[in-house]
């Protein structure tokens, strides 16, 4: 067994100030810096906290659809993580914003929905978002500022941030 290597770090272990934005968006590679643009836009200098999963809202639109009950229970399964790990930030009282963001040309949307156009995936994408933003509204239980973003490109390839809501 060969020795462990190990390496000198400059950062602490200790955390600085508590987040006050939680960013959720698409974890897929292309738009990140974007996304990161975006975020330094709509929260500067605001400590952060992100979660980047295939889809972004998606995820919490989904659990959003389902009814109350055993039957949530039961059809959330895989989905139950994504709520743990938002209400986990939900629960901070730092926590002043949320920024959900989504971007067109979604493998995750294309995949889901073959079929539609690329506006048509921008509005299921536009439509979760919004159903998202009502999820995290009830599972926050106070009142929190939400935002929603789309990130859109023009025939030139330059991107923009268009508000939701």
């Amino acid at each position: 067994m060969s020795e462990a290597a190990s390496i000198a770090l400059n950062a602490g272990l200790e955390g600085g100030a508590p987040a006050t934005v939680l960013a959720l968006h698409c974890g897929e590679r292309g738009p990140r810096g974007a996304f990161d643009e975006l975020i330094g836009a709509v929260a500067p200098g605001s400590p952060l906290e992100r979660i980047s999963v295939p889809g972004g809202a998606w995820w919490l639109a989904q659990a959003a659809d389902l009814t109350e009950g055993r039957i949530k229970k039961l059809v959330l399964g895989g989905r139950q993580p994504v709520r743990n790990v938002v209400e986990s930030f939900l629960d901070s009282s730092a926590l002043e914003m949320v920024v959900l963001a989504g971007h067109q040309g979604c493998s995750w949307y294309r995949r889901r929905y073959p079929r539609h156009s690329p506006g048509e995936l921008v509005r299921e994408q536009g439509a979760d978002i919004l159903r998202a933003r009502d999820e995290v509204e009830r599972w926050a239980g106070r009142r929190l500022a939400v935002t929603g973003w789309i990130l859109l490109a023009d025939e030139s390839g330059k991107t923009s941030a268009r508000r939701l809501f």
